[in-house]
């Protein structure tokens, strides 16, 4: 508020976002932008360890997989699902679900270095890997969903090789 103030910026305060600044002239809303950049470049330069410890902690929430995001997300007002009563719910719910889903995807893994291409699997980690740094750090399980498609591919193979090792033990 004092760099607003002391710089002049026409602001107005959004509706829908406390935090949002909105400027009618681009210029000022340019200016503003770039001090929150450069404001924030320097908070993460001058606290190392906090900046990591922070970006690990939303990229695991990330990793935590959503399956009710939409069925809930849109029954509470705008903004206030992640302080829900619902959302504190669900979050034991989907933690076991997602360690569930990534054993599988584990098995998958294991089970891919052994017959498929080591290129496509390097491919696939690397594509996942790209989604989880470039939106990990945001801490928004729905951003890491075009990592899913991916996972999928692990995904079946771990299935196949869950169900051809409980063939292979029912048949002994």
């Amino acid at each position: 508020k004092i760099w607003i103030e002391k710089n002049n910026i026409d602001v107005t305060q959004s509706t829908t976002d406390s935090w949002s600044i909105i400027s009618e002239s681009e210029e000022d809303r340019k200016k503003y932008l770039d001090y929150l950049q450069k404001k924030a470049l320097k908070i993460i330069i001058t606290n190392p360890f906090d900046s990591i410890q922070y970006i690990f902690k939303q990229s695991l929430h990330t990793l935590v997989l959503n399956p009710v995001y939409i069925k809930y997300f849109y029954q509470e007002e705008r903004g206030q699902f992640y302080k829900s009563e619902i959302h504190k719910k669900w979050i034991p719910i989907r933690i076991i679900y997602s360690v569930i889903i990534y054993l599988v995807i584990f098995c998958g893994m294991i089970y891919s270095l052994k017959h498929m291409k080591k290129e496509i699997i390097f491919l696939l980690i690397i594509s996942v890997t790209y989604v989880i740094v470039s939106l990990g750090w945001m801490g928004i399980p729905r951003y890491f969903t075009p990592a899913l498609i991916f996972l999928s591919i692990f995904f079946g193979n771990g299935m196949a090789a869950i169900l051809n090792f409980n063939k292979l033990n029912i048949s002994k």
